[in-house]
């Protein structure tokens, strides 16, 4: 019979197709485009720089002002231009001497290069050197990091799909005992796809925030136990 089937496999492989598409998907072409955009400021005169002690230092003579697709900026001065900077569009970027500040919608982050914890070695960073790494590698970077991360998402799944089964497993013990666990990975996995699919809808019609589809996962977990015990105690269907 169908139950007696690792139906809960093809469940999976199917929720991580359709989350993929939904979610890693859209943010790999996102993440690509970001690449895309900035390395067109690794273009004469974009100044060579020395990484040193948490530091940059300038080779090159600043400030540098340069637009990259239609209005974003890339600044490199010393000195941070509070001002001038706050008056630039969405996604410019302004590279101090000690901070990164990076414009966004509604506010801008600063980055404390201090922060970023890197060895104390002196780097050069090299405008040619970095384009052309980006030109090379950038996007099969990007594609390997998006099939790890289906891979990552569907192990993912698994462990969900055998904890709630554990559940079941667990409620049943107290019953009639009538399931074995590939019994309760294919029901888990069922209800899964239910949830994930209901989820997905919602979200792609801004009814739901990632934030309450993680809530609905415990909401999940006891829906499981509760189907458990309903066909454990009082169905009479023989699985």
């Amino acid at each position: 019979m169908l139950f007696k089937k690792k139906l809960f496999l093809i469940l999976l492989f199917l929720n991580t197709v359709l989350i993929g598409i939904l979610f890693i998907v859209p943010f790999s072409k996102k993440v690509m485009e970001y690449v895309e955009l900035y390395s067109q400021a690794f273009f004469d005169p974009f100044p060579e720089m020395k990484l040193d002690a948490g530091k940059i230092q300038f080779l090159d003579p600043v400030p540098v002002k340069l637009t990259i697709g239609d209005s974003v900026q890339v600044i490199c001065d010393t000195l941070y231009d509070e001002v001038y900077f706050s008056g630039c569009y969405k996604n410019s970027v302004f590279i101090s001497a000690d901070s990164i500040y990076l414009k966004t919608e509604n506010e801008i982050k600063k980055i404390d290069i201090a922060s970023l914890n890197i060895e104390n070695n002196e780097k050069n960073i090299e405008p040619e050197k970095i384009r052309a790494f980006l030109e090379i590698y950038a996007n099969i970077i990007l594609q390997v990091l998006t099939v790890v991360s289906f891979v990552l998402l569907f192990l993912l799944l698994l462990l969900i799909n055998t904890i709630a089964a554990g559940i079941g497993f667990i409620v049943d013990a107290f019953e009639s005992g009538k399931f074995i666990f590939i019994h309760l990975l294919n029901i888990s996995g069922i209800f899964l796809t239910v949830i994930l699919l209901l989820n997905s809808a919602l979200y792609m019609l801004n009814v739901l925030t990632v934030k309450f589809m993680s809530i609905n996962m415990v909401l999940f977990y006891l829906l499981v136990a509760a189907v458990v015990y309903y066909l454990s105690k009082y169905s009479r269907f023989s699985i």
